[in-house]
C-alpha cells in the first residue's frame, strides 16, 4: 500500500464521526483549552475535539482516540487480557499505521516496543494481540481510507 496525501482531513474527521456513532459515541468539535487536542468524556460517551488546533492535528488525535475505543470494543468478551502498556501498544500500532496511510504526520513519541512489555507473554497471547491490531486498523480504515 502507498501512503496517500491528506487533502481533506475533514473527511477523516467525518468518517471517524460515523464510526463513533456506530459504537455509541458522539464526536463534537468545539473550541477548548490549548493544552488538549481531544478528550474522551467517558460518562457521556463523547469525544470532544478542540477546534483551536489545525484540522490535521485534530484528525490525527481522533484516529488515536478512535483506535482506543475500537480496541476496547474488540477486546470485550474475547478473553484477551492485556496490561495497560500492552493495550497502549496495540492502540498505538493500529493508529500509527492508519495515520501513515493517511499521510498524517504524528508528533507522538510513544515507543511501539516498550522494553519488557511482551517479555514472557504466551505466544498465543502475542498472536491474538497482533490479530487485535489488525482488526482495530481494519475497522478504522473502513471509515477513513479511500476505497479503490
Amino acid at each position: 500500500m502507498r501512503a496517500t496525501q491528506v487533502t481533506q482531513p475533514t473527511k477523516v474527521v467525518g468518517g471517524l464521526r460515523c464510526l463513533a456513532q456506530e459504537i455509541g459515541y458522539e464526536v463534537v468539535v468545539q473550541p477548548g483549552p490549548m493544552n488538549a487536542v481531544a478528550v474522551v468524556v467517558w460518562e457521556i460517551a463523547t469525544v470532544s475535539v478542540n477546534s483551536r488546533f489545525p484540522i490535521e492535528h485534530q484528525a490525527e488525535e481522533l484516529v488515536y482516540i478512535m483506535a482506543l475505543l475500537v480496541e476496547r470494543l474488540e477486546r470485550r468478551g474475547d478473553g484477551l487480557e492485556l496490561t495497560f502498556c500492552q493495550q497502549a501498544q496495540v492502540v498505538d500500532a493500529a493508529a500509527a499505521g492508519i495515520c501513515a496511510e493517511l499521510g498524517l504526520t504524528s508528533g507522538r513519541t510513544t515507543s511501539l516496543e516498550i522494553a519488557g512489555v511482551w517479555d514472557g507473554v504466551d505466544p498465543t497471547t502475542a498472536i491474538e494481540a497482533e490479530a487485535l491490531v489488525a482488526r482495530v486498523a481494519r475497522r478504522l480504515a473502513e471509515h477513513v481510507l479511500p476505497r479503490p
